[in-house]
């Protein structure tokens, strides 16, 4: 059984499209390579410390962050 998930919304609304697209492409990982491997692989693309160079970027982690919280789901 399918469930529908909330997805927050962001501070800066013009960024929600970028948050969504990050939220879609880790709940797609997780589905196809699982959590621990989705969540390893967002681990290594974002190293702690690093910048994101630009607020889009940092909402579309933020989404992926966000599907890594609900499971994906």
């Amino acid at each position: 059984m399918k469930t529908t998930t909330k997805i927050r919304s962001v501070f800066h609304k013009e960024y929600q499209p970028d948050f969504t697209r990050g939220f879609e492409a880790k709940r797609v990982e997780i589905e196809e390579m699982g959590f621990f491997t989705a969540r390893d692989k967002f681990n290594r693309e974002n190293p702690v410390g690093e910048s994101y160079g630009s607020l889009g970027a940092f909402y579309y982690a933020s989404g992926e962050v966000e599907a890594l919280h609900n499971k994906g789901f």
